[in-house]
C-alpha cells in the first residue's frame, strides 16, 4: 500500500503568505495614512481629544476625562521626538506656517495640563472632604507636575513667574516662540495657589495667588481666592502675606518662583 501523501504543508505555506501579505499591506496603507495628515488634520485629532475630555468633565467622568487630556499630551510629546521635527517646523522662520503650527502645538499642550491639573484639584478636593488628607496630598503632586509642565510650555521663569521674552528669529524654540495670554497666565497661578492652600501651604500659596492678581488683578474668582486664603492663613501676619503676594519681579535677589 503506497503513502498518503499530505498536501497540509504546501496550504498552509500558502495561506501564511497570504496572511503575511495581507498583513504588510494593511501596515504599509496605515503608515501611508499617518504620513499624509497635514498639520491641521493633527492639530484636529488633538482638539477633538481636548473636547472629549471636557465633556467627560462636565458628565463627571473624570477618569474619561484625564485619558483624554493624556492621549492628547502623549501624541504631542510623539510628534516632537519625531526625527524630522525640527527640521521640517522649528528651524523655519517665525512666521511661517510650519512655526505657527509649533506653537498651536504648546498651547494645546499648555491648555491640556492645566485641565489636567483642575482635574487633580478636584479630586483633591473630594479626598479632603472624605478626610484621606494622604490621598490629598498624593494628588497635590500630580497636580503641581501638571501645572510644572504647563508652565514649561509658557516659557515661565523659575525666579519670576513671569514668561521670558521670546528669542529671535530660528531660535530652535520647540514651543515656536508661543507664550500665554494674561488670562491663561492667572489660569495657571490661580491653579496652583489653589493647590498649595487645600495642602496648607501658606507661603507658597500667597506667592500663587499674588501672581496671579499680576495677569488679572480685576478677576472676581481670582479675587475671591486671595481672600479665602487670607482668612485661612490665620498662623501668618498680615505683613508676611502682603510680602508674598505683592512681592517685586524687579527685585529679583529677594523674589524666587518654585514651579
Amino acid at each position: 500500500m503506497g503513502k498518503k501523501k499530505y498536501s497540509g504543508s504546501k496550504n498552509n505555506k500558502e495561506t501564511s503568505e497570504g496572511l503575511d501579505a495581507a498583513l504588510v499591506a494593511s501596515i504599509v496603507w496605515k503608515v501611508k495614512q499617518k504620513s499624509d495628515k497635514t498639520t491641521v488634520d493633527i492639530l484636529a485629532e488633538l482638539q477633538d481629544l481636548k473636547e472629549k475630555g471636557t465633556a467627560a468633565s462636565k458628565a463627571g467622568d473624570a477618569r474619561l476625562a484625564s485619558e483624554n487630556w493624556a492621549r492628547a499630551c502623549l501624541d504631542i510629546m510623539r510628534l516632537r521626538q519625531a526625527p524630522d521635527f525640527a527640521k521640517t517646523y522649528v528651524d523655519k522662520p517665525r512666521d511661517t506656517p510650519e512655526r505657527q503650527y509649533v506653537r498651536k502645538l504648546a498651547e494645546m499642550m499648555f491648555l491640556l495640563n492645566l485641565n489636567l491639573a483642575q482635574n487633580t484639584l478636584k479630586a483633591m478636593e473630594a479626598s479632603i472632604a472624605d478626610d484621606d488628607l494622604d490621598l490629598a496630598e498624593s494628588l497635590s503632586g500630580s497636580a503641581l507636575h501638571a501645572l510644572q509642565k504647563a508652565a514649561a510650555e509658557a516659557s515661565v521663569s523659575d525666579l519670576t513667574g513671569m514668561p521670558v521674552a521670546a528669542g529671535g528669529d530660528r531660535d530652535g524654540d520647540i514651543r515656536g516662540g508661543w507664550r500665554a495670554s494674561d488670562a491663561q497666565m492667572a489660569k495657571l497661578w490661580y491653579r496652583k495657589a489653589r493647590c498649595h492652600k487645600l495642602c496648607k501651604e501658606w507661603d507658597d500659596a500667597c506667592q500663587g495667588i499674588g501672581l496671579a492678581l499680576r495677569f488679572a488683578p480685576t478677576d472676581a474668582t481670582v479675587l475671591a481666592e486671595k481672600e479665602s486664603i487670607i482668612e485661612l492663613a490665620s498662623e501668618m501676619t498680615e505683613e508676611e502675606i502682603d510680602d508674598l503676594m505683592y512681592a517685586s519681579s524687579d527685585d529679583e535677589s529677594s523674589y524666587e518662583v518654585l514651579i
